[in-house]
């Protein structure tokens, strides 16, 4: 008798915590339908990761339309460190204004000198750059430019996503 009730309680333990997990994975499919976030590697790095905002899809497509310019405007050595200054052109010859976009740094993070080095973009929490920053409300519709001293030199930025 003892047997069944032991039997019953797991089963009944069992069976919630498959509903947490189905209602888990269910939130968890939903954000990643909606954001490239969670699959920074999912795109070719001549692809990158589109968000059309009316239908929430993701999908990767081939960058014809942004060009990104990277140009080191000047370097210098503080304190027996090197530091780099970087000028950064973002160009949209799209068809539409960009909403937000995500631009990463292939080798490796952007090692600012510190808390002022940046202009003109925010940060995502894992390093990358969004830009338009998050506190203005306007598109990316011909060209942005940005910069940041880094301590690090960089080679290229790469786009992760848009948002249209």
């Amino acid at each position: 008798m003892q047997y069944k009730y032991y039997i019953i309680v797991i089963s009944a333990l069992v069976a919630l915590i498959n509903i947490g997990l189905k209602a888990k994975i269910s939130e968890k499919s939903y954000f990643q339908e909606v954001t490239c976030f969670d699959y920074p590697t999912m795109c070719t790095d001549t692809q990158y990761c589109l968000i059309l905002n009316e239908t929430k899809k993701i999908e990767c497509v081939e960058n014809r339309n942004i060009n990104i310019n990277v140009k080191q405007v000047s370097s210098y050595t503080q304190d027996e460190q090197v530091y780099y200054q970087y000028q950064v052109e973002i160009k949209n010859n799209a068809y539409q204004g960009i909403k937000e976009l995500q631009v990463y740094a292939p080798d490796g993070k952007l090692n600012l000198r510190d808390h002022d080095s940046s202009w003109n973009f925010d940060r995502f929490p894992n390093g990358d750059i969004a830009v338009p920053p998050h506190d203005r409300n306007e598109l990316l519709q011909e060209s942005y430019q940005f910069g940041f001293i880094v301590s690090k030199e960089i080679n290229s930025l790469k786009i992760k996503s848009i948002l249209y």
